[in-house]
């Protein structure tokens, strides 16, 4: 298996739906984990490793990352 080289925190609004779709863009290309409200719904977060880097990862997501409003940290 590839080893993970970035680990970050996705954030994001819109219910756990939103997170859904968020997680599904993005299980390709790393591993999604740890999700939580962030700190009450409709806002989540989630821990994603990759060999993305955060900028790449926002490109990926394109509308979908304006429509939940996806911050990396």
């Amino acid at each position: 298996m590839e080893r993970l080289e970035e680990c970050y925190t996705v954030r994001g609004e819109g219910g756990f739906e939103a997170c859904l779709v968020i997680q599904e863009q993005l299980q390709r290309h790393g591993l999604c984990s740890y999700t939580r409200w962030d700190p009450d719904p409709p806002k989540w977060r989630f821990f994603f490793e990759t060999n993305l880097k955060p900028e790449k990862t926002l490109e990926l997501l394109g509308k979908y990352a304006r429509r939940y409003k996806v911050a990396i940290c």
